[in-house]
């Protein structure tokens, strides 16, 4: 499940969508064992993401619920190994290699992820940082590389536009509003499995994205509400 509070317009134009899900109040650390292939890539912690300054949440301006009593807040600092972080390596041979060489790496690196998820391990979520990533076409190039089947954003509720192949520009609502914590068209009988979000241009203010494991979301709501979700086939 994603959230993302406001930005600044800048960021805005920076921020392109493939198919990703990224950290909202995610609800206690993953600390079961991870495999991260030290040749390509360093594995970051926590405290390497840590908000930089408090996100306020209750009684923000067009986020929704955010006048309910108990609603957070503020927006949670990341807890260790949620997301995964990792740093491509740039030194020695690995210095000036291109976008086709990384997303090798890191299909590969992927593939251990999710085996080691369908085996009971940790969900799978990434904070990749260090790639030569520039442009939307170079972000284009690098997804390709994984190997994942595109989803098409036809029946989308949000406002987007396509900027190259494999790319969508993010939701192109006005700056101040926030997108609250949600899975990717949810509403729909068909939705992306996988989500992919790169920032081309930093944010002057704002643009935090967050990110929650919805299965364990799901295990802590009450059973008698859960129940009536099923009931009512609500997703």
């Amino acid at each position: 499940m994603a959230f993302r509070v406001p930005s600044s317009v800048a960021s805005r134009a920076g921020i392109f969508q493939n198919i990703y899900r990224l950290v909202f109040n995610p609800l206690s650390s993953i600390t079961r064992s991870i495999s991260v292939d030290s040749r390509y890539f360093i594995q970051g912690t926590a405290e390497d993401i840590q908000l930089s300054r408090p996100v306020q949440l209750a009684r923000r301006k067009y986020l929704p619920g955010s006048f309910a009593s108990g609603f957070p807040e503020q927006l949670s600092s990341p807890k260790e190994g949620f997301p995964l972080v990792l740093k491509a390596r740039n030194n020695g041979e690995l210095d000036g290699k291109g976008i086709q060489f990384w997303s090798e790496c890191f299909k590969e690196q992927l593939s251990g992820l999710y085996e080691n998820f369908r085996n009971g391990g940790a969900p799978v979520a990434v904070l990749i940082r260090g790639l030569p990533i520039k442009t939307s076409n170079d972000s284009s190039r690098f997804i390709e590389g994984l190997g994942f089947e595109f989803f098409s954003y036809k029946g989308g509720s949000g406002i987007r536009k396509q900027v190259d192949d494999f790319v969508l520009s993010g939701a192109l609502d006005a700056p101040e509003y926030s997108v609250e914590l949600h899975n990717d068209m949810s509403y729909s009988t068909v939705f992306p499995t996988k989500f992919v979000i790169t920032c081309l241009k930093k944010s002057k203010f704002g643009g935090e994205t967050g990110i929650c494991n919805g299965r364990e979301l799901t295990s802590n709501l009450d059973a008698d509400l859960k129940a009536k979700f099923e009931r009512k086939g609500i997703r």
